[in-house]
């Protein structure tokens, strides 16, 4: 490897973890977080696109073309709405720059497929900003106060479905998914003593914090991540065919998704039983847990998302060019505030056909039946190691939340969108190898 190479990838590295500090900042700190995304996340996006660009690795790669198409359609379609200097899109733009034109091509162009520096970098800094921020939500509820983080002015509280630095329950939720996945991920990749107890403590307040939030949406992507580890589990077993390893695998992994569930419960309850010995004053443990919301309830609506989905599909109907063009962002909250109550699709299919027509539904749907595919292959390939399994699984886990939150693809979450195509690149990049 030449030392112009080597320079080449840790400038790389560099960028990659400027941009995963900024989403963290954006969790913390809105205003600064988005201050910093808008004038720092795009010119690090075109700086690895332009050296991408001088290794000419990505020049066959049709997922990187059409990922390169995805942004360059969005700010086409910006202006054929006549929306001047992207104006409310920017933030969205910096959001698919990161995604499309930094995190997705990186494995390949790096050829860090092996090593992963880049996703362990990413890791590494998610699990501590957002573990951390899970721990502070965990410790308001044991203090029942509302704790101001010095400097940033970000106030944390996790009490009557007011969440960390005043997001709603499933974005808060959703990024302790993230550093939850991640945090296992880099616990098996690693295999570093001194790294699991740190990682462990991150991940149990992580996991803390989603029981806690209550996102029923997240419980459920978790519930299939466990299960999905399980699976992987049997799949090793020795002496069996496939199809025995695949049924024992199946079955397992119901059971292990059901004791999940439940065990979601079981935190709450055991933080409610320990802050009330704490106060030992009875009355006050309803302020001090969030409401208990049960994932079965109003499943035939989805939980009151298919009335959204069909007054937003009506209107598709009554408006047809968004089929096109899609909507101008200040117009797509105001809409589905009027249509519906809420302040997006709930689905990240839907929401991504609002913000960018037909041709960026088409790229997205494109994207997942692409990423389904290559973690299939991953999983039940005999020569993969198990890290690398595990990033199929977590690229899966993170599909099933497109069903009823729109965070990946076109929405503004850059905290779930920025790792998805993240793995993606990587879980391509090992299929290419153990392939070739």
């Amino acid at each position: 490897m030449s030392e112009l190479s080597k320079k080449t990838k840790s400038a790389a590295v560099l960028m990659l973890a400027a941009a995963a500090m900024t989403l963290v900042l954006v969790i913390f700190s809105f205003d600064r977080g988005t201050l910093a995304m808008m004038h720092y996340v795009c010119p690090i996006a075109w700086a690895f696109v332009g050296m991408s660009l001088c290794l000419g690795s990505d020049r066959k790669q049709v997922d990187l073309w059409v990922g390169a198409a995805f942004v360059a359609w969005y700010v086409l379609s910006r202006m054929l709405m006549r929306e001047p200097f992207l104006n409310y899109s920017f933030s969205m733009f910096s959001n698919l720059c990161c995604a499309y034109l930094l995190a997705f091509p990186f494995a390949h162009s790096m050829a860090d497929g092996g090593k992963k520096m880049g996703l362990q970098t990413v890791a590494i800094i998610f699990v501590i900003g957002y573990g951390l921020l899970a721990w502070i939500g965990v410790l308001s509820v044991f203090t029942d106060s509302l704790i101001t983080l010095p400097y940033l002015g970000t106030k944390v509280e996790m009490q009557e479905l007011r969440l960390c630095a005043g997001n709603h329950p499933n974005i808060s939720a959703c990024v302790f998914m993230v550093a939850l996945l991640l945090g296992v991920w880099l616990l098996v990749h690693k295999r570093c003593r001194w790294l699991a107890v740190p990682v462990v403590l991150l991940c149990v307040g992580a996991y803390a914090g989603i029981a806690l939030a209550d996102s029923r949406t997240i419980m459920l992507q978790v519930c299939c991540f466990a299960a999905g580890l399980v699976f992987l589990a049997m799949l090793r077993l020795p002496r069996r065919a496939m199809w025995q390893k695949t049924i024992i695998g199946l079955i397992a992994g119901a059971l292990c998704l059901v004791l999940v569930f439940f065990s979601f419960s079981w935190v709450k309850d055991g933080i409610t039983c320990l802050v009330n010995q704490l106060t030992a004053h009875a009355e006050t443990v309803e302020n001090q847990v969030v409401a208990n919301r049960s994932l079965l309830d109003d499943l035939a609506t989805m939980t009151g998302r298919t009335p959204i989905y069909q007054k937003l599909l009506h209107l598709v109907w009554e408006r047809p060019r968004i089929l096109l063009t899609g909507m101008l962002n200040s117009d797509i909250v105001q809409v589905i505030r009027e249509t519906s109550g809420a302040e997006h699709a709930h689905n990240s299919f839907l929401q991504t056909l609002l913000n960018m027509g037909l041709p960026g539904l088409l790229m997205a749907v494109f994207f997942a039946a692409r990423a389904v595919w290559v973690s299939l292959k991953l999983i039940f390939n005999q020569k993969a190691a198990f890290a690398d399994q595990i990033l199929a699984v977590i690229l899966l886990v993170f599909l099933v939340g497109t069903i009823s939150e729109p965070y990946l693809f076109s929405e503004y979450l850059t905290a779930a969108n920025m790792p998805f195509f993240l793995i993606f690149g990587y879980v391509l990049e090992t299929q290419r190898t153990l392939r070739a």
